[in-house]
């Protein structure tokens, strides 16, 4: 629950002023980088979504994945790199 924490606060700094009812993942993909970055669309209301893109850094770091942005999205926005 902390993910989706740090989720609802960042898609409030957005503007986002609800609450996630829901929060389910929908789709993803992966970009290969320096680690992987997934964006993901989440439902988190039956008719709202937001992206999250998290970063899963090389395995020779001993990091752990963090979520690196949030944004609020319309059901049909295609997922995609975004700050």
């Amino acid at each position: 629950d902390a993910l989706k924490d740090d989720m609802l606060q960042a898609a409030r700094r957005r503007g986002w002023n609800g609450v996630f009812s829901t929060f389910n993942a929908v789709s993803y993909k992966t970009q290969v980088v320096a680690g992987i970055n997934y964006f993901v669309k989440i439902a988190v209301t039956p008719q709202s979504f937001v992206h999250a893109r998290i970063f899963q850094p090389l395995p020779h770091t001993q990091q752990q994945p963090s979520l690196h942005a949030v944004r609020v999205a319309k059901d049909d926005a295609e997922l995609g790199y975004f700050e």
